[in-house]
């Protein structure tokens, strides 16, 4: 008898029109669990397991879900889910950047890690982590007001890294070729970039149709166009990346830092730009 193979089923992608009703959902089951433990515990009686763990177990049940949505700004052929993901992400980041204002809720982090209590080494580094968060958001550093506006700066920097995403992602422009400049491109990739309207090849500046024109197509001049003018396109997210580089600065000095770069870098594997 054979044996019965079982296949899971496949993920049910999220409607256009759900995505923003679906991100709003997740921030309310954040921001009543992060209400709930400031309502319900004070610095004297905060611990892990009324303080830390209800914050791990939302993240926990609503992951899922969310990165379902952020998938969707990369992965859908359809224009509508890709705008209606980047505004949910724009939504989610400025709710997580004012859960990081909570003043209170960061001294009850804080009372979490100087109790010491005896956690294993996950549990010990989320708190260490999470207090992080917190205090590179410049708790005890800086007045209510400069955090609002290092948060107001962050919102902004979100929103044009958003942009420059978008534009990407809907750039329609391209390069037309003859027969002769493609000779040597696989003929399944000159089929897909023929356009029958024009009577010749378009090129869209997309990674996939550019990497296997740089790769196959034998005239050098070829290649040396598609580079170049793959290399320039989008002149409008010159300014966009000009103005997240110095926003950037801004907050990071703001803080403390040198640079942006050793804000990013303290959290990761390197430490310092030293």
């Amino acid at each position: 008898m054979a044996a019965r193979v079982l296949f899971q089923a496949l993920p049910a992608l999220i409607e256009a029109e759900d995505v923003i009703l679906s991100i709003n959902s997740i921030i309310a089951e954040y921001k009543a669990v992060r209400d709930a433990v400031v309502r319900d515990v004070k610095p004297e009686t905060a611990c892990f397991s009324n303080v830390i763990l209800p914050l791990i177990e939302v993240g926990n049940h609503a992951q899922g879900k969310f990165a379902a949505i952020a998938m969707l700004r990369y992965a859908s052929p359809d224009l509508a889910a890709r705008s209606a993901s980047e505004e949910a992400l724009r939504l989610f980041s400025k709710s997580d950047a004012e859960g990081t204002t909570k003043q209170d809720l960061y001294l009850l982090i804080r009372a979490v890690k100087d109790k010491e209590e005896p956690l294993d080494v996950e549990s010990q580094k989320y708190v260490d982590e999470l207090l992080k968060d917190f205090t590179r958001c410049s708790h005890g550093l800086l007045s209510a007001e400069e955090i609002k506006q290092y948060l107001d700066t962050r919102q902004e920097i979100d929103t044009l890294r958003c942009q420059f995403t978008r534009n990407l992602m809907d750039d329609t422009e391209g390069l037309r070729f003859d027969k002769d400049g493609l000779d040597g491109v696989p003929e399944a990739d000159m089929q897909r970039l023929y356009d029958e309207a024009a009577g010749s090849f378009f090129v869209p500046f997309q990674r996939h149709d550019v990497d296997a024109v740089l790769k196959y197509a034998k005239n050098p001049v070829t290649g040396k166009r598609l580079y170049i003018a793959n290399d320039k396109k989008l002149g409008a997210n010159v300014k966009i990346f000009r103005d997240v580089i110095l926003l950037r600065d801004i907050n990071a000095r703001m803080r403390g830092y040198a640079s942006h770069a050793s804000f990013r870098l303290e959290k990761r594997v390197a430490a310092t730009t030293a």
